[in-house]
């Protein structure tokens, strides 16, 4: 305001410069006077009222957060490139299941959204009389979402996006198949053969937090498995790794022909290392979309997605399918889209908890994706899906934040956007770490006030609270906190139809 007021006594200096003379000071209030809007008036810079007096109210609420978050944490919140609040932003801490936000972005920003898999079903010849002559070979892709419908039924989320391989099946028999002197021959060369990260304990794998790795898997690479929500959720049937998921793979597959009456004469194996370039298509299978995959992999928490987009993305930028290829090539990928560089993470998936990132590195992701993007729309969303569909419901949080969520011993991680007043979206990342191996619940709580402190931002009087409303106007009446009160000492009506707002106090 006083830019304004000096602007304009400029110009008048100016041009009574011109006319040599000495500037009339009526003139100058005169034209104060007249303009549309009086300059004094709060219509002019809303904004720059409303705003300093919402970032205080949610400094308060997030110093309230923080103080109850252990040492080892860290919380930022922006708005774009505008950091509202943070707290240890620089920290390295793990970022659990939220390290799932790094592979996805890369992924997306690499191979796009409408990405296929494509799983292929090859032979020495197209069948004859329905016969095979030799094998039929089953040739993976990556595809993460290859599963029977009792796999997909047993988790709580649906529908659940999956690559109904009994589709396949479908499709051989639609090909005339009815023999297969061979057998079934499953081929996953195009990543690695290790089926599990190096650096990941054992009890990973025993403990089923992810299934083996495997170009063709089917069923996350479990030979058995929960086959109904209830199963799955009370734990009380536990999933069975496959010792060789491609193998596996092909005896599935194998099952589901002979279901269909096809005769096949040898037991199935895996066939890597085959030269395959020979052969002649007889059907194939293509995944859902990549967006659909992506939003599978938050909603249902699921590590061996994460795991094989990680080796998806070390063939495709770095021609090397393993997850080490993977990890560097996710370093890669974000530092050409001009955020930070950070050092390379030991998985995909963020079971490893050697993983390191910053609140401040999560927000810059979030922000460069921006809340209207594909990662964005793939996030699970409070009290609706996911690990937050039981979450900061009956709260203003409730159907506002869309996130990442990640839960280890110790260590809890929310990260993602919320939908907050106003048509605000802001960028938030939750990271702790507690050395003290908290309990869940206390490491989660700091997550609702944060949430609803965000969800309501921003708070203290709105802009049209503050300004002057057109039907109090020349009243002797000023709008305070969104009440009509009497003007202790109003403005004249200039005929412009607005009045000089006042000074609301408290009220704004």
């Amino acid at each position: 305001m006083p830019i304004v007021l000096l602007a304009i006594c400029i110009a008048s200096l100016v041009a009574a410069g011109r006319l040599g003379s000495e500037p009339d000071e009526n003139a100058v209030m005169a034209n104060i006077e007249t303009v549309d809007t009086p300059v004094l008036s709060a219509r002019r810079l809303p904004e720059q009222l409303t705003v300093p007096i919402a970032n205080d109210e949610l400094f308060t609420e997030l110093t309230g957060v923080v103080d109850a978050m252990p040492a080892g944490s860290c919380l930022v919140v922006t708005e774009g490139d505008q950091v509202l609040f943070e707290h240890n932003g620089d920290f390295a801490l793990t970022p659990a299941g939220s390290m799932k936000l790094l592979t996805a972005y890369a992924v997306l920003s690499t191979v796009g959204p409408d990405f296929r898999f494509t799983t292929k079903l090859l032979a020495e010849s197209v069948p004859s009389d329905g016969v095979i002559s030799g094998d039929l070979v089953l040739v993976g892709s990556g595809d993460p979402l290859l599963m029977t419908a009792d796999y997909a039924r047993s988790f709580a989320d649906q529908p659940m996006a999956r690559t109904p391989i009994e589709d396949l099946a479908d499709a051989a028999v639609a090909a005339g198949i009815t023999q297969i002197t061979g057998a079934i021959v499953g081929i996953d060369t195009r990543y690695d053969d290790e089926r599990y990260p190096d650096s990941w304990p054992g009890s990973f794998a025993s403990d089923a937090l992810s299934g083996p790795l495997s170009a063709l898997l089917i069923n996350d690479g479990f030979t058995s498995y929960p086959t109904s929500v209830i199963e799955r959720e009370g734990g009380e049937v536990a999933s069975t790794a496959a010792g060789d998921p491609t193998k596996a793979a092909a005896a599935l597959f194998d099952d589901l022909l002979e279901a269909q009456n096809v005769v096949i004469a040898a037991s199935s194996k895996n066939g890597s290392g085959r030269d395959i370039s020979e052969l002649t298509e007889i059907a194939e299978i293509e995944s859902p979309p990549m967006r659909d995959i992506i939003r599978q992999m938050f909603v249902h928490d699921d590590n061996t997605t994460a795991e094989l987009l990680t080796k998806e993305l070390g063939i495709v930028v770095n021609d090397d399918g393993s997850t080490d290829g993977g990890t560097q090539a996710i370093v890669d990928v974000l530092k050409a889209n001009g955020l930070s560089e950070i050092a390379a993470p030991r998985d995909g998936s963020g079971l490893d908890p050697a993983n390191k990132v910053t609140c401040a590195f999560m927000a810059e992701l979030m922000a460069s994706a921006g809340p209207t993007s594909g990662l964005a729309g793939a996030l699970p969303v409070a009290g609706a899906d996911g690990q937050v569909r039981g979450r900061f419901i009956g709260t203003s949080a409730d159907g506002r934040v869309h996130a990442a969520s990640g839960i280890l011993d110790g260590l809890a991680a929310l990260v993602g956007y919320v939908e907050a007043d106003d048509d605000h979206f802001l960028e938030f990342s939750y990271l702790v770490n507690d050395d003290e191996g908290g309990d869940t619940t206390s490491l989660l709580r700091p997550q609702t006030r944060m949430a609803v402190a965000l969800a309501e931002y921003p708070v203290g009087p709105s802009a049209e609270q503050i300004a002057p409303q057109d039907d109090t106007v020349g009243t002797g009446e000023v709008v305070i906190g969104g009440e009509v009160k009497d003007d202790p000492s109003p403005a004249a009506d200039d005929g412009t139809g607005d009045a000089p707002a006042t000074d609301g106090g408290d009220g704004g």
